[in-house]
């Protein structure tokens, strides 16, 4: 597989492994969230829920407060026609939540390292992106998404990161966390 051999000459620490997750994962989301097509989102929603036990569980309808910005944690609460409706199926909770705890927030080098360039080394830059540039590789080298999922990301070292347990509220504090770090 052409994105794994490559990644597992560059992984070979721990450090090395956290960059090259945060590059490839970011990736992998800014690819399958882009897609618009029901049918091709649904076979991605197929593949996660046939490789992930309890996938199936995680989709979650979120409420955006424009004014404020956030996700609103508890829209039992609040008047959600006010607020705009986001929905989140299993492959994008699963990966923003690993792409968030895992690299983002839990960074060896520091909080935000390579995803927002803080205290970072320049080997961390150059892995961050050679997992940007082995994901572009490797998803070019396939016809539809479904295929690359199978055939690549399952056997990267970055997939041992997704999981399904992600509870709502966590989930969207944490998407909020992300969003700030964006925005700033």
């Amino acid at each position: 597989m052409l994105g794994s051999s490559t990644m597992s000459a560059k992984a070979d620490n721990a450090d090395n492994l956290h960059d090259y997750c945060s590059g490839y994962l970011s990736e992998i989301y800014g690819a399958l969230d882009a897609i618009d097509d029901p049918l091709i989102r649904s076979n991605i929603e197929i593949f996660f829920n046939e490789n992930f036990e309890n996938a199936k569980y995680l989709n979650y309808d979120l409420y955006y407060d424009i004014n404020l910005g956030q996700f609103v944690i508890d829209p039992d609460k609040q008047d959600l026609k006010k607020l705009k409706k986001t929905n989140y199926p299993n492959f994008e909770i699963m990966i923003l939540n690993s792409y968030i705890n895992d690299f983002l927030l839990d960074s060896p080098k520091g909080n935000f390292c390579p995803s927002f360039g803080d205290n970072c080394s320049e080997s961390s830059f150059e892995i961050y992106f050679k997992a940007a540039e082995d994901f572009a590789k490797s998803w070019g080298f396939h016809d539809n998404p479904y295929d690359f999922l199978h055939n690549e990301f399952r056997s990267n070292q970055c997939y041992s990161y997704l999981n399904t347990e992600i509870e709502k509220s966590s989930f969207t504090k944490n998407l909020n966390v992300l969003i700030t770090l964006l925005l700033k």
